[in-house]
């Protein structure tokens, strides 16, 4: 009887711990993930809110929207204008910065992490009506916020994600958009 009530007490208290360590984890994920897609949604000139939503490791991005933003287009001064009409896409600015917030290459849990983006990337790709030069724009557009080494940091966790996306498609045909985003990125 003893022996049965210390261990129910053990099981309890382990319990305990584990439900609140991990409690107190997700609580500074999702801080940092608002605050980093607060970031991207206004660097990206929106108007309109696009922050990330995590509940259990799904991350659900802002709607698949293009937004037309003025910008200095290094391509457009060669014809000699110098700014243009450029659209950039909300939700893939969103699942870059998902991303490069949420892939962590060498820790634990970074490939569950690629994964759920690398779903999540599959998804607005099958689903995007945005042409090829806009994909491209996006993608560039977001690296070019980035540093040097903020660049390759992100193209190592591009890449894990890249690895799960070629996984989940075996036999199946590849996903256009995906593919231009990860060529436009650097990582083929």
């Amino acid at each position: 009887m003893k022996k049965n009530v210390l261990t129910r007490l053990f099981a309890f208290s382990l319990s305990f711990a584990l439900v609140f360590g991990l409690a107190a984890c997700g609580n500074s994920a999702q801080t940092t993930e608002s605050a980093n897609s607060t970031e991207a949604s206004s660097d990206a000139g929106s108007t309109e809110s696009s922050t990330q939503i995590s509940t259990d490791d799904v991350t659900i991005a802002p709607a698949d929207t293009e937004e037309e933003v003025v910008s200095d287009d290094p391509e457009s001064t060669l014809t000699g204008s110098v700014s243009t009409q450029t659209k950039v896409n909300s939700a893939l600015i969103g699942i870059l910065s998902a991303i490069n917030t949420q892939v962590q290459p060498e820790t634990a849990g970074s490939s569950a992490n690629a994964e759920a983006c690398a779903q999540e990337l599959m998804d607005w790709g099958s689903n995007t009506s945005s042409s090829n030069s806009v994909i491209k724009y996006t993608v560039k557009s977001f690296m070019s916020k980035l540093s040097s080494s903020e660049k390759k940091d992100f193209k190592k966790r591009l890449k894990l994600v890249d690895k799960k996306y070629k996984s989940m498609i075996k036999g199946s045909d590849k996903i256009a958009a995906v593919e231009t985003v990860m060529k436009k990125a650097g990582v083929r």
